[in-house]
Protein backbone atom coordinates (compact mmCIF):
# COMPACT_ATOMS: atom_id res chain seq x y z
CA UNK A 1 0.00 0.00 0.00
CA UNK A 2 1.66 3.19 -1.16
CA UNK A 3 0.11 6.45 0.00
CA UNK A 4 0.95 9.78 -1.59
CA UNK A 5 0.20 13.16 -0.05
CA UNK A 6 -1.00 15.91 -2.33
CA UNK A 7 -2.87 19.16 -2.45
CA UNK A 8 -6.43 18.71 -3.67
CA UNK A 9 -7.39 19.09 -7.30
CA UNK A 10 -10.85 19.18 -8.81
CA UNK A 11 -10.30 15.60 -10.00
CA UNK A 12 -10.11 14.50 -6.33
CA UNK A 13 -13.40 16.03 -5.17
CA UNK A 14 -15.68 13.02 -5.65
CA UNK A 15 -13.17 10.65 -4.05
CA UNK A 16 -12.68 13.06 -1.13
CA UNK A 17 -16.45 13.28 -0.68
CA UNK A 18 -16.70 9.47 -0.53
CA UNK A 19 -13.91 9.26 2.05
CA UNK A 20 -15.48 11.99 4.19
CA UNK A 21 -18.85 10.25 4.02
CA UNK A 22 -17.33 6.88 4.98
CA UNK A 23 -15.64 8.33 8.07
CA UNK A 24 -18.74 10.32 9.06
CA UNK A 25 -20.97 7.23 8.79
CA UNK A 26 -18.83 5.47 11.41
CA UNK A 27 -20.51 7.91 13.84
CA UNK A 28 -17.43 7.94 16.04
CA UNK A 29 -15.02 10.61 14.83
CA UNK A 30 -16.63 13.56 13.07
CA UNK A 31 -19.28 16.08 14.07
CA UNK A 32 -21.54 14.73 11.31
CA UNK A 33 -23.30 11.45 10.66
CA UNK A 34 -22.82 11.59 6.88
CA UNK A 35 -20.99 13.59 4.28
CA UNK A 36 -22.14 16.92 2.92
CA UNK A 37 -24.31 17.15 -0.21
CA UNK A 38 -22.16 16.94 -3.33
CA UNK A 39 -22.93 20.50 -4.47
CA UNK A 40 -21.72 21.85 -1.10
CA UNK A 41 -18.60 19.68 -1.23
CA UNK A 42 -17.78 20.86 -4.75
CA UNK A 43 -18.19 24.53 -3.76
CA UNK A 44 -16.12 24.03 -0.58
CA UNK A 45 -13.30 22.26 -2.40
CA UNK A 46 -13.22 24.69 -5.34
CA UNK A 47 -12.97 27.58 -2.86
CA UNK A 48 -10.22 25.77 -0.94
CA UNK A 49 -8.26 25.09 -4.14
CA UNK A 50 -8.73 28.63 -5.49
CA UNK A 51 -7.63 30.31 -2.25
CA UNK A 52 -4.81 27.81 -1.65
CA UNK A 53 -6.11 27.09 1.86
CA UNK A 54 -3.86 24.56 3.63
CA UNK A 55 -5.25 21.15 2.66
CA UNK A 56 -3.63 17.76 2.09
CA UNK A 57 -5.09 14.54 0.78
CA UNK A 58 -3.74 11.06 1.43
CA UNK A 59 -4.26 9.09 -1.77
CA UNK A 60 -3.80 5.36 -2.34
CA UNK A 61 -1.46 5.27 -5.34
CA UNK A 62 -2.81 1.92 -6.60
CA UNK A 63 -6.50 2.87 -6.62
CA UNK A 64 -6.06 6.66 -6.90
CA UNK A 65 -8.72 6.97 -4.17
CA UNK A 66 -8.59 9.51 -1.35
CA UNK A 67 -8.16 7.66 1.95
CA UNK A 68 -7.65 10.63 4.26
CA UNK A 69 -7.41 14.38 4.51
CA UNK A 70 -6.27 17.21 6.73
CA UNK A 71 -7.02 20.88 6.34
CA UNK A 72 -6.79 24.14 8.24
CA UNK A 73 -9.62 26.41 7.19
CA UNK A 74 -9.29 30.09 8.16
CA UNK A 75 -10.81 30.86 11.55
CA UNK A 76 -9.21 34.31 11.44
CA UNK A 77 -6.42 35.71 9.29
CA UNK A 78 -3.79 34.23 11.64
CA UNK A 79 -5.61 31.17 13.04
CA UNK A 80 -6.51 27.99 11.18
CA UNK A 81 -9.14 25.45 12.22
CA UNK A 82 -7.99 21.85 11.79
CA UNK A 83 -10.00 19.06 10.22
CA UNK A 84 -8.67 15.50 9.90
CA UNK A 85 -10.02 12.15 8.82
CA UNK A 86 -8.72 8.74 7.75
CA UNK A 87 -10.64 5.80 6.40
CA UNK A 88 -10.75 2.88 8.83
CA UNK A 89 -8.35 0.54 7.08
CA UNK A 90 -5.64 3.24 6.87
CA UNK A 91 -5.48 4.10 10.58
CA UNK A 92 -2.57 3.09 12.78
CA UNK A 93 0.13 3.62 10.14
CA UNK A 94 1.24 7.16 11.05
CA UNK A 95 -0.70 8.79 8.21
CA UNK A 96 -2.62 11.14 10.52
CA UNK A 97 0.63 12.43 12.01
CA UNK A 98 2.11 12.98 8.57
CA UNK A 99 -1.01 14.82 7.40
CA UNK A 100 -1.11 17.13 10.44
CA UNK A 101 2.63 17.87 10.25
CA UNK A 102 2.19 18.71 6.57
CA UNK A 103 -0.59 21.13 7.48
CA UNK A 104 1.66 22.81 10.06
CA UNK A 105 4.10 23.54 7.25
CA UNK A 106 1.41 24.73 4.85
CA UNK A 107 -0.26 26.75 7.62
CA UNK A 108 2.94 28.67 8.35
CA UNK A 109 3.34 29.49 4.65
CA UNK A 110 -0.29 30.60 4.54
CA UNK A 111 0.35 33.04 7.41
CA UNK A 112 -1.14 31.14 10.32
CA UNK A 113 0.42 31.65 13.73
CA UNK A 114 -1.87 29.18 15.47
CA UNK A 115 -4.08 26.20 14.69
CA UNK A 116 -7.16 25.35 16.74
CA UNK A 117 -9.27 22.23 16.72
CA UNK A 118 -12.17 20.53 18.43
CA UNK A 119 -12.20 16.79 19.00
CA UNK A 120 -14.77 14.46 20.48
CA UNK A 121 -13.90 13.54 24.06
CA UNK A 122 -14.38 9.85 23.27
CA UNK A 123 -11.85 9.97 20.42
CA UNK A 124 -8.85 8.87 22.48
CA UNK A 125 -6.74 8.02 19.42
CA UNK A 126 -7.03 11.57 18.05
CA UNK A 127 -6.51 13.15 21.48
CA UNK A 128 -3.28 11.17 21.86
CA UNK A 129 -2.11 12.20 18.38
CA UNK A 130 -2.82 15.89 18.96
CA UNK A 131 -1.14 15.89 22.38
CA UNK A 132 1.92 14.09 20.95
CA UNK A 133 2.22 16.83 18.31
CA UNK A 134 2.13 19.61 20.92
CA UNK A 135 -1.51 20.68 20.95
CA UNK A 136 -2.66 21.93 24.36
CA UNK A 137 -6.16 21.51 25.73
CA UNK A 138 -7.78 24.91 26.28
CA UNK A 139 -11.33 23.93 27.17
CA UNK A 140 -14.02 21.30 27.35
CA UNK A 141 -17.64 21.74 26.36
CA UNK A 142 -19.47 19.14 28.44
CA UNK A 143 -22.00 17.31 26.24
CA UNK A 144 -21.13 19.84 23.52
CA UNK A 145 -21.95 17.51 20.64
CA UNK A 146 -25.29 15.86 20.04
CA UNK A 147 -25.86 13.82 16.88
CA UNK A 148 -29.13 11.94 17.03
CA UNK A 149 -28.80 9.74 20.11
CA UNK A 150 -25.04 10.35 20.44
CA UNK A 151 -23.82 12.89 22.99
CA UNK A 152 -20.15 13.62 23.59
CA UNK A 153 -17.90 16.20 25.18
CA UNK A 154 -16.00 18.53 22.85
CA UNK A 155 -12.34 19.07 23.70
CA UNK A 156 -10.88 22.33 22.40
CA UNK A 157 -7.16 22.36 21.62
CA UNK A 158 -4.64 24.77 20.14
CA UNK A 159 -1.02 24.94 19.03
CA UNK A 160 1.23 27.90 18.20
CA UNK A 161 3.11 27.44 14.94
Amino acid sequence: MEIVFMEPREANIISYSKAFDAVAREKIYLARLEGFPMDETIAFMKNTIEKKIPFLLAVNRDSNEVVGWCDAQPKTERIGYLGLGLMKEYRGHGLGKRLVCGIFEKGRSFGYEQIDLEVRGSNKRALHLYQSLGFCEVGTIKNGLTLGTITDDVIQMTIKL
